[in-house]
């Protein structure tokens, strides 16, 4: 299982008008940190423009050593149109694209996000939407752990195809 994690306007309040005190910064994040332990094989991929300003290490570190140790990654960026804008549904198609390089199944996700824009219709039954102006709260995480155990339980198996050898191709 895969949780695909935003941080501006989930693990803090978000208002790109006004600058956040480093107190404020991740003030959530033990919310969602404490709610992840009774859920151990939940994994964790960063979608936050954070992953393109600092590696993948650096963003380990911003979490407790045991949360840490569960984030696998970071989706591949976007690239922006002609305007230098992000197009609708590009996290989406940023999390499709790292499940299909990462052989992943495409069943077994979720993800924690305060932009549904940046989600397509069809994927949307899988965002967790965060209001920006509050990020996380008790009744969203209340939310991920019915949809996670939800999720958990009628587990199926959808994996992705694996590529096929040019030996392979011959003989079909």
């Amino acid at each position: 299982m895969i949780l695909f994690l935003d941080f501006d306007g989930v693990l803090h309040p978000w208002d790109p008008k006004t600058q956040l005190s480093e107190q404020q910064m991740f003030s959530l994040k033990p919310l969602l940190e404490n709610t992840l332990r009774t859920f151990p094989n939940v994994e964790i991929v960063i979608t936050s423009s954070w992953r393109q300003k600092y590696s993948l290490e650096k963003l380990r570190h911003l979490f407790s050593p045991e949360f840490s140790q569960r984030i696998i990654g970071v989706t591949p960026p976007s690239r922006r149109d002609s305007r230098g804008r992000y197009p609708n549904g590009c996290r989406g198609q940023e999390i499709l694209q790292w499940l299909y390089q990462n052989r992943r199944n495409v069943d077994q996700w979720l993800a924690l996000d305060d932009l549904e824009w940046m989600f397509e219709p069809s994927l949307r039954h899988r965002l967790i939407l965060c209001d920006s102006a509050t990020g996380l709260t008790e009744q969203k995480i209340s939310e991920l752990e019915q949809r996670l155990t939800e999720l958990m339980a009628n587990s199926s198996i959808t994996t992705l195809p694996t590529a096929k050898s040019p030996l392979q191709q011959e003989q079909a």
